[in-house]
């Protein structure tokens, strides 16, 4: 089948036999499967990896930045609590949990929205609706979201936590 995010025609075949291919279509270069990837990796695969680098940092930034003020904004709110008997444990216990439960719904929202996404990009490049994600990146991407939202509210809350007890 022809991809057509790849202009040079490219033709997937699978099994068979490399040389009966090789006359049946002259003209053709047939490679393996270790080959053809190798040959196209881009020449500019690095500025796309800079790329992406610099997009995930700039999210990062602006999760942490986003929790941060969220959580340094409820200064008055924590020291009301503080004031009628919670403990700095048990409000940090709480921030904690609203973080989860935001992380949670986010994960799942921006999952439904991106499978709408891929499906709709694998069903134009390969024919099939079902979109290949690896388990252990998408995983690897949700515990590392999660960690940072986790850290960035446990950082501010201390801080918070600490001037709101004053």
């Amino acid at each position: 089948m022809g991809h057509v995010d790849d202009p040079r025609g490219t033709v997937l075949v699978a099994g068979g036999n490399r040389e009966a291919l090789e006359r049946a279509l002259p003209g053709v270069t047939v490679l393996d499967q270790a080959t053809a990837a190798q040959e196209s990796d881009t020449p500019n695969a690095a500025v796309t990896y800079v790329a992406m680098g610099l997009i995930i940092a700039f999210c990062a930034i602006s999760v942490v930045n986003t929790l941060t003020m969220s959580t340094m904004d409820r200064t008055r709110e924590l020291a009301l609590l503080l004031k009628v008997g919670t403990t700095r444990r048990q409000a940090a216990r709480m921030l904690r949990a609203e973080t989860v439960t935001a992380t949670t719904i986010s994960v799942l929202i921006g999952t439904a929205i991106s499978l709408v996404t891929l499906v709709a990009f694998s069903t134009g490049t390969t024919g099939s609706s079902m979109p290949h994600v690896p388990p252990h990146t998408y995983l690897t991407v949700v515990a590392a979201v999660a960690t940072l939202a986790l850290a960035a509210t446990a950082i501010s809350a201390r801080f918070t936590l600490r001037g709101a007890g004053k």
